[in-house]
């Protein structure tokens, strides 16, 4: 009972004191579900042991207790059954989504990824890649969409991110060295003695990695101004992304997570002046804001 049923009736009026009522819906079905099943296991143990049955006084009384019990059963349990399906769903797309990556983007292919993530919402997800190598054309971004949302049922967006993402945490260790940069630096010595580069290429990356200093020496002062004027915010990471479908230059992005005790209310009221603030300040209105869990 400890363990079963306090946790989610503490869960259900944390959701009712913040007026989270789908965290309160669900706490309070999960203390059901755990109910019925408590119950259910009491029921088959007595019967195990051979205590004796409930009489009824008349065989109606009976069907109707009977029919009661298998009804509320029911009502308890479909639920259960409809978000086991979902679960069993969401995992399988993501399992042929790691596959699709490691294929496309495993040992021996060019570019390879360095780390992907994956978010959802109601009716899309969306499949962040970290590339390092060479970079994708446009026609192969929108070629690689369209196959992911064959292979799953929700509708599935791709962004390709080909230079380094800088987290919150790291702006901070930059104060004293530029530590993701000299990562950077390495990584393209290592790509022109495996790879055998061109000298096109290699100027390429190299033009990357000043745009990249450049980005860190702003990014680090904003990284300070936003943990100051935004205290809910968590982390804030910087990326320049091509997007599939989209004929525009890299988009610059920032990435903002919020702390996990901050409401849906909250997280909209920041985000509604998180994003001017960040094209006011990096003087550039083609910005974008994007909320990461």
């Amino acid at each position: 009972i400890a363990t079963a049923l306090m946790p989610p009736l503490c869960v259900a009026g944390f959701g009712l004191a913040h007026k989270e009522y789908l965290i309160f819906i669900n706490a309070i079905y999960l203390f059901f579900l755990n109910s019925f099943f408590i119950a259910l296991s009491t029921y088959l143990m007595i019967r195990y042991l051979g205590f004796p049955r409930k009489k009824f006084t008349t065989r109606n009384e009976e069907i109707r207790t009977r029919l009661l019990m298998l009804f509320f059963s029911l009502l308890i349990i479909f639920p259960s059954a409809y978000i086991l399906s979902g679960l069993y769903q969401e995992n399988k797309e993501k399992r042929l989504l790691d596959q699709f990556v490691v294929e496309q983007f495993g040992p021996g292919n060019d570019p390879k990824y360095i780390d992907y993530e994956i978010t959802e919402t109601d009716s899309v997800q969306t499949l962040f890649l970290r590339l390092v190598g060479a970079p994708l054309s446009e026609e192969r971004v929108a070629f690689l969409e369209e196959k992911i949302e064959q292979m799953v049922q929700k509708k599935t967006r791709l962004y390709v991110i080909q230079d380094a993402t800088i987290g919150l945490e790291r702006f901070r260790q930059l104060e004293s060295q530029f530590t993701g940069v000299n990562r950077i630096t390495e990584e393209i010595r290592l790509l022109e003695e495996s790879q055998k580069q061109t000298t096109q290429e290699t100027r390429e990356l190299r033009e990357e990695l000043s745009a990249i200093k450049s980005d860190t020496v702003a990014l680090v002062a904003i990284s300070k101004e936003v943990a100051v004027l935004f205290a809910s915010i968590e982390d804030i990471s910087f990326a320049r992304m091509q997007i599939a479908n989209e004929n525009e230059a890299r988009t610059p992005t920032f990435f903002i997570k919020w702390q996990e005790s901050i409401s849906e209310k909250q997280i909209k009221s920041d985000m509604d002046r998180l994003e001017p603030y960040l094209k006011l300040r990096t003087r550039n209105d083609s910005v974008r804001v994007i909320r990461t869990h």
